[in-house]
């Protein structure tokens, strides 16, 4: 018994030194997550577009793709609360264009990170944040099917909108987004959203997920409090 509680304290002490003293815990976000998607609608795409020009130097652009709805996820209020989000769209530009790939089954794009990307609803900004990761990662075409996977970029977020959920304004967020789309590629090497049959955009759904990140101070409380539940087990493992 006293193996157990001895080994129990040696992994609460570890972790809170980790915590305490690993910078990378800083880059933890928190399970709140407001999430902006949208699907098509009896095979009727989504409006907006995206393409490459298969230049060197040119970026992946997306230009105003259909967002649809809001919801929170495991937010402080209103969670799971699915509201519209009525004339919303995400626009975006990667860094440069960096190499490109093929198999058997599939062609795909790599981009370097630095760009930029927004969601808006009209004129008013709800999402406005910068790729972090470098290089990105790829963008796949099997056959005609596209995936666009980022999985990281650094954002603000619309104060009135976080605070409708109970999440914090002026603070950074991170965030991802996927979008499936059905692509063809051009002459020149890159890419365009557009189905064999070339009715509509090609693109079938978006998701982008974004969560305040924890503050240094919030990290370091929390090891604190493990530190204190470390010698907490300390103090009864002595007095059993």
């Amino acid at each position: 018994m006293n193996y157990y509680k001895d080994l129990q304290g040696r992994l609460l002490l570890s972790l809170a030194l980790a915590i305490i003293l690993n910078p990378c815990f800083a880059g933890l976000a928190w399970a709140d997550t407001l999430r902006f998607y949208a699907s098509a609608a009896s095979g009727s795409p989504l409006s907006g577009s995206i393409g490459f020009t298969g230049t060197a130097g040119d970026s992946l652009l997306g230009s105003q793709i259909q967002i649809d709805r809001i919801v929170g996820i495991d937010t402080p209020i209103n969670p799971g609360l699915d509201i519209p989000c009525v004339g919303c769209s995400l626009t975006f530009a990667t860094g440069p264009f960096e190499a490109a790939f093929s198999d058997e089954t599939s062609v795909g794009w790599v981009f370097s990170g630095g760009g930029l990307l927004a969601i808006a609803q009209g004129a008013v900004g709800l999402v406005a944040g910068v790729f972090d990761e470098d290089p990105l990662p790829p963008v796949t075409l099997a056959g005609q099917d596209g995936f666009l996977t980022f999985s990281s970029f650094i954002n603000l977020t619309n104060d009135t909108l976080a605070s409708y959920y109970g999440l914090p304004g002026g603070t950074l967020y991170q965030g991802s987004f996927l979008i499936s789309f059905q692509g063809m590629v051009t002459d020149a090497g890159g890419f365009i959203a557009d189905p064999i049959d070339h009715e509509g955009t090609g693109i079938q759904s978006i998701m982008v997920d974004t969560s305040p990140i924890p503050e240094p101070g919030t990290i370091i409380l929390l090891g604190l409090g493990l530190l204190g539940l470390f010698g907490r087990s300390r103090l009864m493992g002595r007095n059993g």
